[in-house]
């Protein structure tokens, strides 16, 4: 049985999550970066809101990102990370995929 959710389908179960973070803006930009994903594949997709939880974190300043990933003081860390894991931007913070 599958039924098709919406954007904000997606941000409440992200949100109704209680061994998740994620804030509001985290969940929103999660769920239209899969609805990005979903649209450039043409594929339909599982929403699964465990590997999600699994697979990326959210962070809201990029010096977050610098104390707990190894990343030479002379890269850029936006694209440090890009070259190696999905990172998606967002007002208010990136989400990042764990490598």
């Amino acid at each position: 049985m599958y039924s098709t959710l919406t954007t904000y389908d997606m941000q409440a179960l992200l949100l109704a999550d209680s061994f998740a973070n994620w804030t509001p803006e985290g969940a929103m930009a999660i769920a239209e970066m899969l609805e990005e994903l979903e649209g450039a594949t043409g594929e339909p997709m599982e929403f699964n809101r465990i590997d999600l939880r699994c697979q990326f974190n959210e962070y809201g300043f990029i010096e977050e990102l610098e104390e707990i990933y190894d990343i030479p003081e002379d890269e850029d860390p936006i694209d440090w990370l890009m070259d190696r894991t999905i990172v998606h931007i967002f007002e208010g913070g990136l989400i990042v995929g764990e490598f």
